[in-house]
Formats: structure tokens, C-alpha cells, sequence
């Protein structure tokens, strides 16, 4: 539960920048468990703000 609390105030503080960048993803496996912040996070910026993934 404390972490949830953490995670929606840690999406909160992201929603103020206008664009974020997120580089060299590709090169981290992620477990289905470890992925779903990771998914929570851009759900929540969805039609809010825009998010770009580089993975070259």
C-alpha cells in the first residue's frame, strides 16, 4: 500500500513536464511483475503529455 502511495505521487510529479525521454529501454528484460509500473506510468500520461521511447 505505501508503495502505491509512492508510485501515484511519483506520477503526479511527472505529469508537470511537458515531455519525457526515455532512452535505452530496450536494453533492460523486464518481468511481467516488473513491467506493470512501467506500463502504469505511461497509461497515466496518456492524451495528458507526451512520452518518447528511444531505443536506438
Amino acid at each position: 500500500m505505501a508503495n502505491e502511495h509512492k508510485l501515484g505521487a511519483l506520477d503526479k510529479r511527472w505529469l508537470k513536464f511537458d515531455l519525457i525521454i526515455i532512452d535505452e529501454l530496450g536494453y533492460v528484460q523486464f518481468s511481467k511483475i516488473e513491467s506493470e509500473p512501467l506500463f502504469q506510468f505511461f497509461a497515466g500520461r496518456y492524451e495528458r503529455a507526451a512520452s518518447v521511447i528511444d531505443n536506438y
